[in-house]
């Protein structure tokens, strides 16, 4: 099943997205109390959440460490050295699903190959990987017309501490609607009724607009 997963995966200037990864959108958006049409690297952002596949990885690299560090007499480093023996031979192994990991995480001049692993190493590449996703996640901020308010006020990807000290999960909600432009001002209305972004007014303004023209 791994191996199907990998050759699902879209890889695009940082972002992966798997089936897990839809999940775990949904989670975060309903943490956050919002629907599916909010912002998904926003929704992560202001979480401080990354995919969940890095971690996935990460794992597989710490268990390929381990089993490097194992005596070859031992029946797990056996098994490592016939499916590394299999990948040699073309053969799908787990060796080289590990391989296809590293070529993924763009990780293979540090990394040529699975034998060559450390904790050092596996640390260094999730590092670069979450540093590549924030430099995908700031371009595309910095591209976004619905996302211009939130790109102005989050500066640092991590979770935002009012999520955790606001106790009221209403006022939580309203900050939260604010931030990400997930509320029904004219600003995020007008949008889908394609009115220009300098003319998306609120009723109230538009009305105050007119008394002070009339008056005037």
């Amino acid at each position: 099943k791994f191996g199907v997963y990998i050759s699902k995966t879209i890889l695009t200037i940082g972002i992966i997205i798997l089936p897990v990864e839809k999940v775990h959108l949904k989670f975060c958006k309903l943490y956050l109390g919002f629907g599916r049409k909010t912002s998904n690297i926003a929704s992560r952002s202001e979480l401080g959440k990354y995919s969940l596949i890095i971690n996935v990885f990460k794992r597989i690299f710490k268990y390929v460490t381990h089993l490097n560090s194992l005596p070859e007499t031992t029946i797990s480093k056996q098994a490592f050295l016939i499916s590394k023996d299999l990948f040699i031979k073309k053969s799908n192994s787990f060796y080289g699903k590990a391989m296809d990991i590293v070529k993924i995480l763009n990780c293979n001049r540090a990394i040529p190959d699975p034998d060559s692993l450390t904790t050092n190493l596996v640390e260094s590449c999730v590092k670069d990987t979450k540093e590549n996703y924030q430099r995908f996640w700031r371009h595309k901020l910095e591209n976004s017309s619905k996302l211009t308010f939130y790109t102005n006020i989050k500066e640092d990807y991590e979770l935002e501490t009012y999520l955790t000290t606001i106790t009221n999960s209403n006022q939580r909600k309203s900050l939260t609607q604010l931030r990400l432009s997930n509320h029904k001002l004219m600003i995020e209305l007008g949008r889908y009724e394609n009115i220009p972004r300098d003319d998306r007014i609120c009723k109230s303004a538009r009305q105050e607009k007119l008394k002070r023209t009339i008056t005037s």
